[in-house]
């Protein structure tokens, strides 16, 4: 079996909240494996403080953390490329909903209920200790989207449209000295 986490890789991930009634989807800025345990994985990843999906991460302390297959990098764009308070990220997508009420995208390779340990705040992020249970993963053997993979098979349109959402979320989250 594929692990579910390859440093080396540089896997896309997708992470799916909710809070209140409303849902929330965004990429992962980067995840590591933080625990050398086998019956359990541990992971740490950032997420920006002024970032809706982290508000409802932090308030519920539980997220699904999805890995997309090389097939979804439209999904990982539009995951990425807004804001989930300006658009329905799952209109047109097919999820499932875990008894949690968090919602499951089909499309996935793998996915798992993903709990929130513990974060520290450094500047403008809270790094977030997590760990994943209940890994699913699905009985095809297709690969994982990697970073590159996700840019090279975007059209220049799209890789500016993306590069400007990520401009704008760096200067918004910078703290000003």
């Amino acid at each position: 079996m594929t692990p579910f986490f390859n440093e080396k890789d540089l896997t896309v991930f997708i992470l799916t909240s909710e809070l209140g009634g409303k849902h929330y989807g965004m990429v992962a800025t980067w995840i590591c494996p933080a625990s050398l345990r086998t019956d359990e994985l541990r992971f740490t990843l950032p997420l920006s403080k002024f970032n809706d999906s982290a508000k409802a991460i932090l308030s519920t302390k539980k997220f699904i953390l999805h890995k997309l297959s090389k097939s979804d990098f439209n999904l990982a764009f539009k995951m990425g490329s807004s804001h989930s308070n300006e658009v329905d990220k799952f209109q047109g997508e097919d999820f499932d909903i875990h008894s949690s009420g968090l919602r499951i995208l089909k499309s996935s390779i793998s996915h798992g209920v993903a709990e929130v340990l513990g974060s520290i705040e450094v500047e403008d992020r809270h790094i977030l200790y997590c760990s994943l249970k209940e890994v699913k993963n699905s009985s095809t053997s297709e690969i994982a989207l990697t970073q590159a993979d996700l840019f090279t098979q975007l059209t220049d349109e799209k890789r500016s449209i993306l590069g400007a959402k990520y401009i704008s979320d760096s200067k918004r989250d910078t703290p000003s000295k």
